[in-house]
């Protein structure tokens, strides 16, 4: 992760992993948060000339994603 993404980053990660109110969210927004974290790994990912195909909202995943976490 670049170190000017940095803070950004973890205020991201501080709201994905905040389990205790991941039940007020839509599949919607879980599907707006897992893109999201898609553009901080190709940040990450940058360096190593790595490449993804375009987003696709309807692969991003909603409530699939967070499943497996728990």
């Amino acid at each position: 992760m670049p170190d000017n993404r940095r803070p950004e980053f973890d205020k991201f990660l501080k709201r994905y992993f905040d389990f205790s109110n991941i039940f007020s969210l839509t599949e919607s927004e879980l599907i707006t948060m897992n893109l999201e974290f898609s553009d901080y790994y190709l940040s990450g990912m940058a360096d190593n000339d790595v490449k993804l195909q375009e987003k696709n909202k309807d692969a991003a995943g909603g409530w699939m994603v967070h499943a497996m976490y728990f």
